[in-house]
């Protein structure tokens, strides 16, 4: 459903938390799967293109937590 915006001088703030789902059924083991989102060295292996680095990686996996991470080029 749409998020509707709050009354206020800025344009930024909602009634409703934005969300983003991302959803995949792969056929391999569970705990692969999770050490391959939550393990910072399995993240570099499959996140961003070849020759990039990762040199911000921070995950919060509770409820309502964050994935943020930067992907740096080659030639910076």
């Amino acid at each position: 459903k749409p998020m509707r915006r709050a009354a206020s001088n800025s344009p930024t703030k909602t009634t409703a938390e934005p969300a983003l789902v991302i959803a995949r059924i792969f056929d391999t083991p569970r705990e692969l799967v999770w050490k391959a989102w939550t393990q910072r060295e399995q993240l570099m292996q499959w996140c961003g293109p070849t020759g990039f680095t990762m040199p911000i990686a921070t995950r919060d996996f509770r409820p309502g937590g964050v994935l943020h991470y930067c992907l740096r080029s080659p030639n910076g």
